[in-house]
């Protein structure tokens, strides 16, 4: 609904054409979340907050939310890593949580 009322009251942003896309993608490998990247993730979720209530979607918000906080995936998976970098501990961890419903 939220969208819909967007589009018909002529506010949603233009497309996004292949050259800011790749911009994006060169910044999001070099810095992950972040920087520029991060800010343009908790700007659409700003946006997305008011409507994520109604439509019962506020615990998704709020992990994505907490996953920003935390830098992203890659930066999880970096810290089950540990240092010096173990993939099999990397994996026991990640696999751990896998399902668990506090991680939205």
């Amino acid at each position: 609904a939220w969208l819909a009322g967007r589009h018909d009251a002529g506010e949603l942003p233009a497309v996004e054409r292949g050259r800011r896309i790749e911009r994006d993608r060169r910044t999001a490998y070099r810095g992950g979340l972040a920087g520029p990247m991060g800010e343009r993730v908790a700007a659409l979720l700003d946006e997305l907050e008011p409507v994520a209530g109604p439509l019962g979607c506020a615990r998704g918000v709020d992990a994505a939310r907490d996953l920003l906080r935390r830098g992203g995936g890659a930066a999880d998976q970096r810290a089950a890593a540990g240092r010096p970098s173990d993939l099999e501990r990397a994996v026991r961890a990640l696999s751990a949580r896998f399902g668990d419903p506090a991680l939205g």
